[in-house]
């Protein structure tokens, strides 16, 4: 691989990256805070060579920003965003919103997002927002707003919030196109493409973007249509979470059921090292978060400076209950959630009912051990996982059909996220749920018709449900059919 040479400060030559101390790597990396006028970014756009963005003056560039955005205010985002506005110091939070409707609900909310825990209402304020206007971001730049930080409303009473939330919405704004270092991703797995296309041209090779949704193959599906340059690709960390919740209205979730939450780092763009494996020691102020991962002969993956600074900061935030996994240990953690996603949501959606109604019959017991069947054939012949201690036993049937009981059982008064989005007019995740196993077992030559079947029948039983859908009759002569 090329090493991309950069101009020392010290010295002004150019010197190899890879010799450059590593502190001074996670700044040079870095971009200046107006990214969009960069002229080495600017550069880039045009050329599309990640050489050019590679090749600077580290004088002229600034470490990364701390602040965190969320794109996707459901319930994960509203319970992500409560929890790091409720650390110990926490960090400046913006919520991405994405149009016009949301921010003015977000006026009515009173600029806060609350979270309903054990009975007890919690509000949490304090944030920064921007909002998608025709393509592209922005804030709100009326003085009376925009001269009130986060911090002041952050420490304002609720009478005072009150008071403010009856002047008129502002309607000036500020074009907002600052570069995005961390961004937490928790909108729907359908939503991911659009929802990262509108700020791709704001993240950088040193950004990190968290990703949290139900379902896999969304990566895969980020990397092919929206980074397809690795050598300018973000970082990536992959989450699950098994907290539970139910949506009362916009930035307000009830908190049903207490979970966990796992991260790991599963991509970092090789140039942040200079070198695609070097040695590294673990992080020595805090062990217990994996800052590298070993490739064999003492060589160490190194991670990302603002991959790092989120796996701790989450990590730190007691209400998420966070531990940091390497990669493979999140893939089978995933593939775990997805087996449980499979057979409770699509099930709860044909039957129209709460988790725990699934276990009162045998006939539905059976259609789950069909799906389970077909599950664990694609995820024990996948390349990626042969090798790994434990795999038969650990994803055969038998074993994921007594978690599936046993969370039917804790959950039983739970309405699953797909019911949730049918009753609600909106587009299910069922293509990267089912669906990813059925794509899945194509690849590996492995049919599954129990998944596609319930694949099909969620996706009919969604579509029939919308207005839309019955306007079109899918009949070329429908004479023929009369």
């Amino acid at each position: 691989m090329q090493v991309p040479l950069l101009l020392s400060t010290s010295a002004k030559r150019c010197v190899p990256f890879a010799r450059i101390p590593y502190q001074s790597q996670l700044w040079t990396f870095t971009s200046t805070r107006r990214f969009s006028r960069h002229p080495l970014a600017m550069k880039q756009q045009q050329t599309g060579s990640a050489a050019d963005f590679f090749t600077s003056d580290a004088e002229t560039l600034l470490p990364p920003s701390q602040r965190v955005h969320i794109l996707g205010m459901g319930n994960i985002g509203c319970f992500i965003a409560h929890s790091l506005r409720g650390i110990l110091n926490p960090p400046q939070v913006t919520l991405l919103l994405h149009n016009e409707n949301l921010y003015d609900q977000w006026w009515k909310q009173k600029r806060r997002v609350t979270l309903v825990k054990h009975g007890l209402i919690e509000h949490a304020k304090g944030f920064d927002v921007s909002v998608a206007r025709q393509g592209r971001w922005y804030t709100p730049s009326q003085p009376a707003i925009a001269s009130r930080t986060s911090a002041d409303i952050a420490n304002s009473s609720d009478e005072e919030l009150d008071t403010s939330t009856e002047r008129s919405n502002p309607k000036t704004w500020a074009l907002d196109e600052e570069p995005i270092d961390n961004v937490i991703l928790t909108c729907k797995a359908t939503q991911v493409e659009k929802a990262l296309k509108s700020i791709a041209h704001r993240l950088l090779p040193t950004s990190t973007i968290v990703f949290l949704q139900n379902g896999m193959g969304i990566i895969d599906e980020v990397n092919e249509k929206i980074f397809s340059d690795p050598s300018m690709r973000p970082n990536y960390i992959s989450g699950i979470t098994t907290h539970g919740f139910y949506r009362v209205e916009p930035f307000k979730a009830v908190h049903t059921g207490m979970g966990v939450t796992a991260l790991a780092v599963t991509h970092t763009n090789s140039y942040i090292a200079g070198v695609e494996e070097v040695r590294h020691t673990q992080d020595e102020t805090d062990p217990s978060i994996p800052t590298a991962k070993k490739t064999g002969d003492n060589n160490y993956e190194l991670h990302s400076h603002t991959s790092r600074y989120l796996l701790s900061l989450l990590c730190r935030t007691p209400a998420l209950t966070a531990t940091a996994l390497d990669k493979t240990a999140i893939i089978t953690s995933q593939l775990e959630k997805l087996a449980m996603n499979c057979v409770i949501n699509p099930l709860t959606v044909l039957f129209n009912c709460k988790n725990g109604d699934l276990l009162q019959s045998f006939n539905v017991a059976r259609m789950q051990r069909l799906i389970l069947i077909e599950f664990a054939a694609v995820v024990r012949a996948m390349p990626e996982l042969q090798g790994l201690p434990g795999l038969s036993v650990r994803f055969s049937p038998e074993r994921l059909r007594k978690l599936a009981v046993g969370l039917e059982r804790t959950t039983a008064e739970n309405t699953s996220s797909m019911l949730q989005d049918v009753l609600g007019g909106r587009e299910t995740e069922i293509d990267y749920i089912n669906g990813y196993i059925v794509k899945k077992g194509d690849e590996l030559g492995i049919r599954c018709v129990a998944n596609y079947m319930v694949m099909q029948a969620v996706l009919a039983k969604s579509r029939l449900g919308s207005k839309a859908a019955q306007e079109v009759i899918p009949f070329e002569n429908l004479e023929e059919f009369l």
